[in-house]
């Protein structure tokens, strides 16, 4: 059975390469939306 969605707000780090060789390193914020069953992106 699987684990029941805890419906808080999640900060993940996302490296994010460029073309010239830069890496951004980005905070996304997320939650899970259970209507649509996916995480949004808050940030």
């Amino acid at each position: 059975m699987p684990a029941k969605p805890s419906g808080e707000i999640k900060t993940k780090i996302v490296r994010q390469p460029q073309k010239n060789g830069d890496i951004y390193i980005l905070e996304r914020q997320t939650i899970y939306d259970p209507d649509k069953k996916y995480n949004k992106v808050l940030s």
